[in-house]
């Protein structure tokens, strides 16, 4: 895995050729540390998991990457 600098954020190019930004990332890392998992959908994704674990901002993240996010998922799913 390589990061380059993309404008003001940094972006990860993955061993697939998927390249998607860092913040999408650590977003995936940080809800499967609260006990969440993100799952693909048709229109995006969906949190499965405690609720609770979503904060107000939280939420403004996930909508803000959600392109980078649903990507990884899908790449994800098929790694299974």
């Amino acid at each position: 895995m390589t990061t380059t600098m993309a404008t003001s954020s940094k972006t990860v190019v993955l061993a697939s050729g998927l390249a998607v930004s860092l913040t999408a990332l650590q977003i995936l890392w940080t809800y499967e540390a609260r006990g969440c998992r993100l799952v693909a959908t048709d229109s995006g994704f969906r949190v499965i998991g405690p609720q609770s674990q979503l904060r107000p901002a939280d939420i403004d993240r996930l909508r803000l990457h959600r392109d980078d996010l649903r990507e990884l998922l899908v790449l994800s799913e098929t790694l299974q």
